[in-house]
């Protein structure tokens, strides 16, 4: 390990009295919620300084993402560098990141990037590809509550009825991701497609429990409505 990297670890552990386990657990942290940020909306630029932070001084923890597909998604000229690889490998599209098992649609998604996700659509990405946290780019469209991208990954799914309550590690599915962050509107699109509204996490939670909880009275009204109506 380079002399600053020990130099950085042994001033934290002495200043905050931190164990090297608490270290590490804690720069993990860091790195989830980084990414989970991002997926919620916040800015590219923020959550890859982050991570590569995190990356210069403990490696083992970010792995470099050394496949250019990834890179060119979150480059300026995005779209004409995706779209000069995907032409030298079509195969490219099904790449996987090997630190939590992204792929390049899962990436367009979390910077809602319209064109890009167009784009992997038509070289027919897997829209039911699950990341290491059991995330399909659905989930990751229902979370972020942009319902262009959430139609159009509806409407590239060819087994849609198979696959649209598909859930994660902790047991969400989209719809239940688009209701607990009070995305209305994906949630009506995506019932409209045939979601069920009947369902619980791995904690026996319901959507309404947890729009109540966050208090989505939007979303809480109309799910309170359409199990009456059921």
């Amino acid at each position: 390990m380079a002399r600053g990297s020990c130099s950085l670890i042994h001033w934290l552990r002495v200043k905050w009295h931190f164990s090297l386990l608490h270290l590490v657990r804690t720069l993990q942290s860091v790195s989830s919620t980084a990414r989970q940020l991002l997926s919620r909306g916040c800015k590219s630029m923020a959550r890859s300084r982050v991570v590569e932070l995190i990356g210069k001084f403990c490696p083992c923890l970010c792995p470099l993402r050394d496949n250019e597909i990834f890179r060119a998604c979150e480059s300026p000229n995005s779209v004409e560098n995706v779209r000069a690889i995907l032409r030298r490998d079509p195969r490219a599209v099904h790449a996987l990141r090997s630190d939590d098992n992204t792929t390049p649609l899962h990436l367009a998604v979390i910077l809602q990037d319209v064109d890009l996700v167009r784009m992997f659509i038509s070289h027919k990405a897997d829209v039911t590809s699950k990341d290491q946290e059991g995330q399909t780019p659905l989930h990751v469209a229902a979370l972020s509550g942009n319902a262009d991208i959430t139609s159009m990954i509806v409407d590239a799914s060819t087994n849609l009825q198979q696959h649209i309550d598909d859930k994660t590690v902790k047991g969400y599915s989209a719809i239940y991701l688009a209701c607990w962050r009070g995305h209305l509107e994906v949630a009506q699109l995506l019932h409209s497609k045939g979601a069920k509204l009947n369902q619980t996490d791995n904690e026996g939670r319901t959507m309404i429990s947890r729009a109540r909880d966050w208090n989505q009275i939007r979303v809480l009204e109309w799910l309170e409505q359409e199990v009456l109506v059921s």
